[in-house]
């Protein structure tokens, strides 16, 4: 899988998904599971060594769902957040923020998505490692961000 959106109302969510025939890692998948059931899925398959490499959410801050894909052997530093509010950069916890510390960390955003409702907007999100500094940036068209 190369792509992934969960979208639409939590009860009655759509998945889009773009599959490609070809060799490769291990993987695993979570659809339909609330914040606290993606932590759980987060927290038990990286600890068996699988990182996100594609993740999704809809709905309000407080009834999202969520959607991933997790990989074995994914190479180097991982930084997964969800729940992330938008803001300056200066701003420890937000998307913004987060999004500079990995740029200065040297790695790159793998996956993102946005939720919430226009005067609540929240982001999902995953970085990896970037060993070959691959030129990269992020503009969120965001007021909050200014």
């Amino acid at each position: 899988m190369i792509s992934l959106s969960v979208y639409g109302e939590p009860g009655e969510a759509r998945y889009a998904a773009v599959w490609v025939q070809r060799t490769g890692a291990a993987w695993v998948a979570v659809h339909g599971v609330d914040g606290a059931g993606y932590q759980s899925f987060f927290n038990n398959w990286t600890a068996k060594g699988y990182a996100p490499v594609l993740v999704s959410a809809t709905g309000t801050s407080h009834n999202a769902i969520f959607a991933a894909v997790f990989e074995q052997g994914i190479a180097g530093a991982v930084v997964a957040h969800h729940g992330m509010t938008s803001g300056p950069e200066s701003h420890a916890g937000t998307f913004q923020h987060l999004n500079k510390v990995a740029r200065d960390q040297k790695m790159i955003l793998r996956s993102f998505d946005v939720y919430g409702t226009s005067s609540d907007r929240r982001y999902i999100a995953v970085w990896h490692a970037n060993p070959r500094f691959v030129k990269w940036h992020v503009h969120p068209a965001d007021t909050a961000a200014a």
